[in-house]
């Protein structure tokens, strides 16, 4: 075990020569305890690769900096209550690929900033509309933030 998280969880330290029994158990519960043969696709346990405890770990460190409990969902004192990690894995990247409303302005922004004069000119017919669009969703959001904090 080179991961910090999953060390903690299993109860491993530097003198571990093996894993206390209820991690045993959870390892084996979460790992083999379904068959493993054929594609991994196919593989039902909760850790369906060797590298789903470095997923773990990777999960740990995000849950400490965005507040999250992605990691929590395995808990080596309830193995049975694991969901499988590729499950969790999903919600996790959904979760990692969301971007808050200042990410997106911020984008947004320094695109427009991007655009050159003679682009905007050549593409005026499909862009006129598009910028006026822009600028009613924006008036209307400040509209709205104006009223609220009033």
């Amino acid at each position: 075990m080179q991961n910090p998280y999953p060390k903690e969880q299993f109860g491993v330290t530097r003198e571990s020569m093996r894993l206390p029994k209820e991690s045993e158990e959870a390892l084996f519960q979460w790992a083999f305890s379904k068959p493993r043969a054929g594609k991994e696709e196919d593989n039902e346990n909760v850790f369906y690769k060797a590298e789903s405890v470095r997923l773990w770990n990777q999960m740990a460190t995000y849950d400490g900096k965005a507040s999250t409990n992605f990691s929590k969902q395995l808990d080596v004192n309830a193995p049975e209550e694991a969901r499988p990690i590729r499950l969790i894995e999903v919600e996790f990247l959904q979760h990692k690929t969301q971007r808050t409303p200042i990410d997106t302005l911020t984008s947004l922004l320094k695109a427009l900033q991007e655009l050159k004069v003679d682009t905007l000119v050549s593409q005026q017919d499909h862009l006129e509309p598009m910028l006026v669009k822009i600028a009613q969703q924006v008036s209307q959001y400040q509209k709205m933030m104006k009223a609220i904090t009033a």
